[in-house]
């Protein structure tokens, strides 16, 4: 059960986890429900109407009242997506409605229309997720919540600002591009109000963006934020000169000690000398391997293990029935390895690609010799990890891929294998580029405020506040990623784990990064090289029309 409101006579009007409405009497009989949508939230006005916030297959979120008598709509209110609630209450005395969103508490007129805001999402900091809020005839604002392992009630009341001292704040506008993830913000939220209390005399004004052509059009105009995070493309922001050099700021301040933090990552987020992004938290894709198959077939393999390597270990278990992995998706494996091998053939500085050279013709003929060996089992998914699913996973596979994970802990948690063998990805024949996925920080080139955008940077990147935000997620100040390595080995331990079974190649995994993904080649590069590469996989292409399509199509690319 979601939430429950009772009417006037006493019956009860239930949101259930499936998202639909049931309505019971008194006795707690079903008396009806409300049929054709879902609901996320529900409430009801002084007149016992219930008001929902629904959708319905393919459309967008909106607001309808429901009479009570008939369950016909009273109004109905669509919202664009920066702006729909994902929680609404309805203050009966007052008779006014409320919805909450990533930018704040705002009240609705009587139709469902957007009236004001009259809390923005930095004053509402405090909890990294809110499940309920109440606004009291006086807009006290009440809210329920998670902050951290915590559950807590806050309480927010109005306070009158003082406008002089307002106008004398230096005003930093931050924008954070993360879509369809909520945490990282309200997590944002909690540390903007930490850093406006340790400098008064500076506001950030947050704000969340899920439209990153928008920001293209900033940034590449000279204006957009001061301060740009999340996990966005960098590389066209860098080479038209958007982004400060934090190499500038860095050498200048001599407060900042690079060995504080993870070296790897900040070297991996270097485009040629310059730092322009600075990687905040960071998560890494590692491959899970069948420890007890493994050893049952004589089969050694360290973190430093290849394409070849793989290619090999298949071979030598083919006749047993083995395969190297579940069957996902797509080819998602062998597109995610591929990926992981361009960096060695184009050259984006200097506008070169190098798929017509041999190397990449043996690249082509060792990945297509993996996917038509025994690499998949076709018998095996990678969920659900139970049943006979699970039974042939454990006994017929020998690794098992867990997408991106920020935590030690969970690579042991979520392996499906009796034994866990912690490893990243093979790396290609040609190439060591070893991918990390980070929440970046950049600065505007032509910021107003850069000694003070960069003093924000350094907040995000203190310890205690590492510690706050890597919950979930891998820290780059190295004291924080050590304190949270050190709670996540303590709840192994209590669930009977060998905590420490893949402790050190874990470290030398995180210690060997050195490509953020945010200057990986763009996606729609990728695509189109990728969409070749499987036509060659399939069969439907032969070696020289691929690498022949692949180089027009990069040095197209390049040189628009």
């Amino acid at each position: 059960m979601e939430r429950m409101e009772v009417d006037s006579q006493g019956n009860i009007y239930c949101l259930k986890v499936s998202q639909g409405v049931e309505i019971m009497d008194k006795k707690l009989n079903s008396i009806s429900r409300l049929q054709g949508k879902k609901f996320l939230d529900i409430d009801k006005d002084e007149e016992d109407n219930i008001i929902g916030l629904c959708y319905e297959s393919g459309s967008q979120l909106y607001i309808e009242k429901i009479s009570k008598k008939d369950q016909k709509t009273i109004w109905k209110k669509e919202h664009e997506s920066n702006e729909a609630p994902k929680l609404i209450y309805y203050n009966e005395t007052t008779k006014t409605l409320y919805g909450l969103n990533d930018k704040g508490i705002f009240k609705y007129d009587d139709k469902g229309k957007i009236k004001e805001y009259i809390a923005d999402v930095i004053q509402l900091s405090g909890l990294s997720d809110i499940y309920r809020f109440i606004v009291d005839e006086g807009e006290k604002i009440y809210t329920f919540g998670k902050d951290g392992n915590q559950s807590k009630l806050l309480s927010y009341a109005k306070t009158e600002k003082k406008e002089q001292e307002e106008k004398e704040k230096k005003e930093i506008l931050l924008y954070s591009y993360y879509p369809e993830e909520n945490y990282i913000h309200q997590y944002m939220v909690n540390v903007i109000r930490k850093f406006e209390q340790k400098y008064p005399d500076i506001k950030i004004k947050f704000e969340i963006h899920n439209d990153l052509q928008q920001i293209n059009t900033e940034l590449l105009t000279g204006k957009g934020p001061d301060i740009l995070c999340g996990i966005y493309p960098a590389t066209a922001y860098i080479t038209k000169g958007a982004f400060l050099d934090l190499n500038q700021m860095i050498n200048g301040d001599s407060e900042f000690n690079m060995e504080d933090y993870n070296e790897a990552v900040i070297e991996g987020s270097k485009y040629g000398d310059g730092l322009y992004i600075m990687p905040i938290i960071y998560s890494k894709q590692f491959c899970i391997g069948n420890k007890k198959l493994l050893e049952d077939n004589n089969l050694k393999i360290d973190i430093e293990w290849t394409w070849r390597d793989l290619y090999e270990i298949m071979g030598k278990v083919k006749s047993k029935g083995i395969y190297a992995a579940p069957q996902y998706p797509d080819k998602y494996i062998l597109y995610e390895m591929f990926r992981n091998s361009l960096n060695y053939f184009i050259d984006r500085e200097k506008k070169e690609a190098r798929f017509d050279a041999k190397e990449f013709r043996e690249t082509l003929k060792l990945l297509k010799a993996i996917s038509n060996g025994n690499f998949d089992h076709p018998e095996a998914k990678p969920y659900p990890k139970n049943g006979r699913n699970l039974e042939i996973i454990q006994n017929n596979t020998l690794f098992y891929s867990n997408f991106y994970l920020g935590r030690y802990d969970f690579a042991h948690v979520l392996s499906p294998y009796s034994e866990t063998l912690l490893l990243p990805w093979p790396k290609p024949e040609y190439g060591n580029t070893e991918v990390f996925f980070a929440y970046n920080a950049a600065i505007n080139s032509k910021s107003e405020y850069k000694d003070e955008a960069w003093k924000f940077i350094k907040h995000l990147l203190s310890e205690d506040i590492q510690f706050y935000i890597g919950e979930d997620d891998f820290t780059v100040n190295k004291k924080a990623g050590e304190r949270l390595l050190e709670v996540q080995l303590e709840q192994l331990k209590k669930r009977g784990y060998d905590a420490y079974a893949n402790l050190q190649a874990f470290k030398d995994i995180n210690n060997s990064l050195n490509k953020n993904e945010a200057l990986q080649v763009p996606d729609e590069l990728f695509n189109t090289i990728w969409e070749e590469i499987d036509l060659y996989l399939s069969g439907s292409k032969n070696e020289e029309e691929t690498i022949k399509v692949v180089q027009s199509k990069v040095e197209l690319y390049l040189n628009e």
